[in-house]
């Protein structure tokens, strides 16, 4: 499932680079997508009607209409037993089965071809040698099962009626160019309880006063294969090129520039569709579906089709569905646009969704890729990059009538952008607050009226999402807010830009600016994710003032391990403490004064130079700032040591001493023999150390505070 994902988006890039994409394009890309992903299909088991359900003559020359091929020679039993082309025996009971003759059609007119059907047996198949053209406004009707081969040859209505209707047959057309049907009710071909086979054959521009252009599927089914159906037009109501009410499955069909009031390419309703490996491109619809609508589908299955480029000018850029199911695998919905759901509209449906791939489609007010009114879905493996909506930049979830399970899976959504609602702000106690808002756009892409389940979810971050349970907000995170602060003035005094959190919040305080009047100008540009949005404002600073001093007198002295300095303060915010020395550099700071201290102790190199004591009571937004700055000098301290009594000690023992010491800052002990040599010096501290074993004799011992 992975490769094949990676597959989808590396095909998807290639469309864009490729700009305008043909039909045969299109085409080859799913099919080697499928072939990569070994994707199991058969077309030949799939396909009803194929080259090889015909029975061919093989070279064998075939009777009038009512001979059939009997051989004593080959033994057959009885006048039910007949031959096929390849020389197999056919059993049948049927009276009405006849072997099919194959019969070269040299006419160019309906009435001609009319004439070779009525002539023809069941199960026939009649060859076109020449293009048909209509001479006056009568279709051509088919009542009996046959294979019409076109061999690529053009049927043209003349825009004077349709081409064939199909009554309680089983009908296979291939190779033929159906053109210029102009129908009253219907289409090109109208089929009534029929089981009809079209394969390799083109649709051109038909139009259909109702539904349906190129075909009306009534009763029956229908199977097309390797298909083009080209501008193709129902004029008043629904199915640009097909209109069914009856099961369709289709392979390898393309449908270009077709257009209806609902379903630009086909309407269909009340049956079973199934779409493999096709291609929707620049269809319209004037109202719903600018490919597809569905209503009341019992099941559709589309997979492996391209949908580029198609437009509703109301809902459902590519495909609408109402109270239908529907299965979407491996498909792309690349630049569809519609007012709501620029690919997918679901009304009151049930929808799974496996590796699909949403580029660029837009909604000019909900739903950028889909939107889900009422409806479940399950979405899984599938990327939305680039969609575009008011609301929903991606997806839009609503819920009229009921709460409807939202799903989705190992997903990813990137640079999807949507409408900025507003940008809001208001000053309270000195605090600007902003709150960019996106229309109840959830990670960037969802605009959702219910909870939504996510796992292994990518947003616009990069941030990966794996929650039970994710309510819509409709805070706008992750987006920078361009702050602009003037003074009285006019004068730019502020020009900050700030991130918003994940509730699409952030705020700035004021507490650096003095007291005064100031207006203020917030701002997001327009970006990949929201568009721009601004909000102005003012407000008045006009704080209490608060005041700090320092209880020392300038110039004062303080001794080494004796500098403590008291301050008072009146409507105190936070205290700081800036040292410096004669040359201006800092020696001392402190950040984090206690909030119930009222004095400051440092402990100071002794300097004949003056330091400089600053303490600041920082402005907040309820007090203005103060501070206050002293002299002080640091004098060395006197000091006094003392060594406790040394007893006489017996050789081998180690020798304990202990001192006492006032202002102890480095001390030394040094050992002298009898003779006043020196023999160590030792760093001490603490008031005690030892001495190492020595040789018999006497000893003198010096302890010295350094200072």
């Amino acid at each position: 499932m992975r490769k094949t994902k990676l597959l989808l988006m590396a095909f998807a890039v290639l469309f864009l680079l490729l700009g305008a994409v043909n039909a045969t394009d299109v085409g080859d890309i799913a099919d080697n997508a499928l072939h990569e992903d070994s994707y199991d299909l058969n077309a030949e088991d799939s396909i009803l009607g194929s080259d090889s359900d015909i029975l061919e003559s093989d070279g064998l020359s075939l009777g009038s209409d009512d001979d059939m091929l009997v051989s004593d020679e080959l033994g057959l039993g009885s006048d039910e037993d007949t031959l096929s082309s390849d020389g197999n025996v056919l059993s049948s009971s049927d009276d009405s089965q006849s072997l099919e003759a194959e019969k070269d059609f040299n006419g160019n007119s309906f009435s001609q071809l009319q004439n070779e059907i009525d002539g023809c047996s069941n199960n026939d198949v009649i060859i076109l040698n020449n293009d048909i053209s209509q001479e006056d406004s009568t279709p051509i009707l088919i009542q009996k099962s046959l294979t019409i081969d076109g061999n690529g040859h053009t049927i043209d209505a003349q825009e004077r009626s349709g081409i064939f209707r199909i009554r309680y047959a089983n009908i296979t057309l291939k190779n033929i160019i159906f053109k210029n049907s102009k129908a009253g009710n219907f289409g090109a071909i109208e089929i009534y309880d029929s089981q009809c086979s079209i394969i390799n054959c083109s649709f051109e521009d038909n139009q259909g006063i109702f539904d349906g252009a190129a075909i009306s599927m009534l009763s029956g089914s229908l199977n097309l294969s390797d298909c083009t159906f080209n501008n193709n037009k129902a004029i008043n109501r629904d199915g640009g090129a097909i209109y069914s009410l009856s099961d369709i499955y289709m392979y390898n069909c393309t449908f270009i520039n077709n257009s209806a009031a609902l379903g630009g390419a086909i309407y269909c309703k009340g049956a079973d569709l199934t779409i493999e490996f096709s291609q929707f491109l620049d269809n319209a619809a004037s109202e719903n579906g600018g490919a597809l609508f569905l209503n009341s589908v019992n099941e559709s299955n589309i997979i492996f089709s391209s949908f580029l480029r198609n437009n509703a000018s109301l809902e459902g850029g590519a495909i609408y569905c109402n109270n239908s199911a529907s299965s979407i695998e491996g498909s792309f919905f690349i630049n569809n646009t519609a007012l709501d759901a620029g690919a997918i509209y679901y009304l009151n449906s049930t929808n799974a969704m496996d590796v699909c791939y949403f580029y660029n489609n837009t909604a000019y007010e909900n739903g950028g890729a889909i939107v889900f009114n009422d409806s479940d879905s399950d979405i899984r493996n599938s990327n939305f990059e680039s969609n575009v909506a008011g609301k929903g930049a991606a997806i839009y979830w609503a819920l009229l009538d009921k709460e409807p399970q939202c799903n989705i899976s190992q997903s990813s959504f990137l640079n999807n952008k949507a409408e900025s609602y507003s940008l809001t702000s208001n000053f309270t106690g000195g605090i600007l607050n902003f709150m960019l808002s996106g229309w109840s756009n959830y990670i960037n892409a969802i605009y959702a009226e219910s909870a939504i389940y996510l796992s292994d979810v990518e947003y616009w971050n990069g941030y990966i999402s794996n929650t039970d349970n994710e309510f819509y907000n409709n805070g706008a995170s992750g987006q920078d807010i361009v702050l602009e602060i003037y003074d009285s003035q006019n004068v730019l005094i502020t020009n900050v830009t700030l991130m918003t959190n994940s509730f699409g919040e952030q705020y700035f305080a004021t507490s650096d600016l003095d007291d005064g009047y100031y207006t203020y100008k917030a701002y997001h540009l327009d970006n990949s994710y929201y568009t721009y949005a601004q909000s102005l404002g003012n407000f008045t600073l006009n704080r209490p003032s608060s005041s700090i001093s320092l209880n020392i007198s300038d110039n004062a002295e303080f001794h080494y391990f004796n500098c403590t300095i008291p301050f008072d303060i009146v409507n105190r915010t936070s205290v700081r403490v800036l040292i410096t020395n004669a040359n201006g550099s800092y020696v001392y700071l402190n950040n984090f004064v206690g909030p119930n201290d009222r004095s400051i102790s440092v402990i100071l190199d002794s300097s004949d130079e003056y330091y400089n004591i600053t303490v600041f009571n920082l402005p907040n937004n309820v007090y203005q700032g103060s501070q206050d700055s002293k002299l002080f000098k640091i004098l060395p301290s006197n000091s006094a040591i003392s060594i406790n009594p040394i007893e006489e000690f017996a050789f081998g023992r180690i020798v304990n001493v202990t001192y006492d010491v006032e202002f102890e800052t480095i001390v030394e002990a040094t050992l002298y023999d009898e003779n006043g040599n020196r023999l160590f010096s030792l760093i001490v501290s603490d008031g005690r150390f030892s001495l190492p074993i020595l040789p018999v004799g006497q000893y003198n011992l010096s302890v010295e505070n350094i200072g």
